[in-house]
């Protein structure tokens, strides 16, 4: 999946203390975005060959255990800024 995010973005913080469950997004005029690790998955539960994009704009958090799940083909999905998602919270692409 390929994430896309604001032109300011200016990269993941790998030592951010919350670094072992998230990516954290910094971005050079401030805040920051997380995306949970394993966050996108396939109805195997599988993490690899995604196809599609991931857009999230700044200051968007999503919980622990938090996923995207998709079908085969072209997934896209979209966050705007200053949306936050719950522990576990699941989005469901494509399911035909």
């Amino acid at each position: 999946m390929q994430i896309i995010t604001e032109p300011d973005f200016s990269g993941v913080d790998k030592t951010h203390r919350w670094a072992a469950q998230f990516q954290i997004l910094n971005y050079s005029q401030g805040g920051s975005s997380s995306i949970p690790h394993g966050f996108f998955r396939n109805w195997l539960d599988q993490s690899e060959n995604i196809n599609g994009t991931f857009y999230i704009n700044k200051c968007s958090w999503f919980g622990v255990g938090s996923i995207v799940k998709y079908d085969a083909g072209l997934q896209s999905l979209r966050v705007g800024r200053f949306v936050a998602g719950g522990l576990r919270l699941k989005f469901l692409l494509d399911l035909f």
